[in-house]
């Protein structure tokens, strides 16, 4: 008979175990695959810093409208695309679920957190833009980690229904 505290800790070792494992699979653990996983957003980003900041000039009445825009790029494309592989995890890994026995739950779990780590990365790459624009680090960038606490509870709540709704 196992406690509640054993079949939580089994679940949360599943989860990060697979987590892990869908990461070295997205980037074939390899140099390459790390290096074009801060390359892509670092080239998406400038286009589009140099496009809004110098083309179209939009945004002038409000202070660092680009890297605004970037950050919410991020976080909504974090959003977006944790959703869309948590939507699938179930049925994606159905026959690993008939083999080996644990919770289903750690499956779209586990594709939230692997877009976690991805989209960690991007951030760094935002945090970059932001510290070249010379915007030193103040208190008011405490706020951003209650808001990415509650980015993060929201999308695995929708991945969550969104998984068991797809099957």
């Amino acid at each position: 008979n196992t406690s509640a505290g054993s079949r939580l800790r089994r679940f949360l070792d599943v989860t990060l175990v697979l987590a892990r494992a869908e990461f070295k699979l997205r980037y074939l653990d390899s140099a390459v695959g790390y290096v074009w996983s801060f390359a892509q957003p670092l080239l998406m980003f400038l286009v589009l810093y140099v496009v809004w900041s110098k083309v179209f000039k939009l945004g002038t009445d409000v202070p660092h409208y680009q890297l605004t825009l970037l950050l919410g790029i991020a976080l909504f494309t974090f959003f977006s695309e944790a959703t869309g592989h948590a939507l699938k995890a179930l049925v994606a890994k159905g026959p690993m679920l008939r083999k080996v026995p644990f919770p289903p739950l750690a499956l779209p779990l586990s594709s939230i957190l692997t877009s976690f780590f991805v989209y960690g990365l991007t951030l760094v790459v935002v945090m970059g833009f932001v510290l070249a624009s010379r915007i030193g680090p103040s208190l008011e960038w405490l706020r951003m980690f209650p808001a990415l606490a509650l980015l993060l509870t929201f999308t695995v709540g929708v991945g969550l229904v969104l998984s068991v709704l797809y099957v």
